[in-house]
């Protein structure tokens, strides 16, 4: 009996001595991740911004464009590539106007449907996560294109137009390229 205490004694012991010490985990330091910028991002990093709070949004325009604030509710954002007391040839403009929807949606908004019996060429699609429709044309000699979002209780007309349509042509790009920009903030 003696014996087998030893042998368990020592078998206790020598499985204490061999045992293999227990790691405590260490976890990896998380690394912070690269901020991922979009090209849009990245072009416009220079550029203006215009934040309206009253209805939630913000949009870039370069930095050699004119802003031109709201002056009264049913008046436009302008944002214009020379100064609109001095234009001349090769005159561009892009404007934001909210309209409230009075119940309407953008199949039975008026200046949307008038527009297309104009003969505006029109398309759906979707900017900043809300319904909007597209309309290209000319209207009072100007070439222009439209876009009208419906955001909450508003529809937001952006717009852009050029004295012609070479000078439209020649700031399609700057067009995108602001209109990329265009985000709702609430």
């Amino acid at each position: 009996m003696k014996k087998l205490i030893f042998l368990v004694l020592i078998s206790i012991f020598l499985s204490g001595c061999f045992k293999t010490p227990t790691q405590s985990k260490v976890e990896p330091e998380p690394k912070p991740s690269p901020k991922i910028v979009s090209p849009i991002d990245k072009l416009t990093q220079d550029w203006q911004e215009y934040k309206n709070q009253e209805y939630s949004y913000l949009i870039k325009y370069p930095p050699n464009w004119y802003l031109y604030p709201q002056v009264n509710s049913s008046s436009p954002i302008v944002l214009a590539n020379q100064k609109t007391d001095q234009t001349k040839d090769n005159y561009a403009n892009f404007t934001i106007l909210i309209k409230e929807t009075n119940g309407t949606n953008l199949t039975s908004y008026s200046e949307i449907t008038e527009s297309i019996d104009a003969g505006f060429i029109n398309s759906n699609l979707e900017i900043s996560g809300s319904p909007a429709v597209l309309l290209v044309g000319s209207y009072q000699n100007q070439f222009t294109a439209s876009i009208y979002i419906l955001h909450k209780d508003y529809f937001y007309r952006l717009a852009w137009q050029a004295t012609d349509e070479q000078t439209y042509n020649q700031e399609k790009e700057i067009f995108k390229q602001i209109l990329a920009t265009f985000k709702f903030t609430d």
